[in-house]
């Protein structure tokens, strides 16, 4: 039995050098020590160490490298091994444990079943390195689409459209309103479409405004905020003023869709279209972006 003791020391002692004394942790360390004395001195008399089970954590990260571990916050697995007194030449390995905070339990039970089927076929040979090598390997993978997972659901948050339309009961000073709006639209990377009434040849005021926007939904955001807090127009004095009475009808993802309505199609650029004399053409304008309906339920703009 000296030469099954000896095979289990040495597979610890590679284990060790392989993944790092820092990695690896022989629980009770002073009956491996014991061990490794007794065989060293070449011991035949080894009956109090022939027996030992050796237990050894063995902690893995989901990081291949230095660049990996500055990049991203690793997850970590800690892996529980019994090496009995009859291993490898009479008993199997025993996997323990498998924990890890960054997997589900469902996730942990099928690694450990797997790792245990394997085992229990390698009674004869030393197999704690496969099996390590195993389950870290399935560990990572597990953490890669996992990660995949996240970087490609937060890309599509990124890269996900929104659409809004604002209603603005009148503009003062419309040329200089609308100049300020085309300003923010430019700088935000924003589509918009403008709608108002038809009014007299030289007068600045516009009324019944609609505005569209497309774009990100930060961009947008931004948009609404500075509408509220900005100087945007001129009062009855002709003093400088803050938009207050406005109304935002809409402002939804690109992907909302209302039953038995059209998506919403992407625009760029900043257009005024033409005014419109009647709510007939101005529900025409709307009809062709598929901003009619942006009200809830059934309500219209109007």
């Amino acid at each position: 039995r000296t030469d099954n003791l000896r095979r289990r020391v040495d597979e610890i002692e590679a284990l060790i050098a392989i993944f790092g004394d820092e990695n690896i942790e022989v629980e009770d360390s002073d009956a491996y020590a014991d061990a490794v004395r007794a065989l060293d001195a070449n011991e035949e008399a080894c009956s109090t160490t022939t027996t030992t089970v050796f237990c050894i954590k063995c902690t893995v990260t989901d990081d291949d490298d230095d660049d990996d571990r500055r990049a991203k916050a690793s997850a970590q697995c800690v892996i529980s091994l019994k090496l009995p007194s009859g291993y490898p030449e009479d008993a199997c390995l025993d996997v323990v444990s498998i924990m890890s905070d960054d997997l589900s339990r469902e996730t942990v039970a099928t690694l450990l079943a797997d790792a245990r089927s394997r085992t229990a076929s390698t009674r004869g040979n030393e197999c704690a390195f496969e099996t390590l090598t195993d389950i870290t390997e399935a560990f990572k993978s597990h953490m890669a689409t996992a990660r995949a997972t996240v970087e490609n659901q937060a890309d599509e948050e990124v890269d996900e459209e929104f659409h809004a339309m604002i209603k603005i009961d009148h503009m003062n000073d419309s040329k200089a309103y609308l100049t300020t709006l085309k300003k923010w639209a430019a700088a935000l990377g924003l589509g918009v479409r403008v709608f108002h009434k038809a009014q007299s040849t030289g007068v600045k005021r516009i009324e019944g405004v609609f505005v569209a926007l497309w774009g990100s939904n930060e961009s947008i955001k931004t948009f609404l905020t500075r509408l509220r807090t900005e100087l945007v127009d001129v009062d009855a004095r002709g003093a400088k003023c803050k938009e207050r009475q406005s109304t935002l009808l809409c402002h939804r993802s690109s992907k909302t869709v209302k039953v038995g309505e059209n998506a919403v199609e992407m625009f760029e650029g900043f257009v005024v279209e033409d005014p419109y004399p009647d709510e007939d053409a101005l529900e025409a304008q709307l009809a062709r972006l598929n901003l009619l309906h942006v009200g809830d339920g059934s309500q219209r703009f109007v």
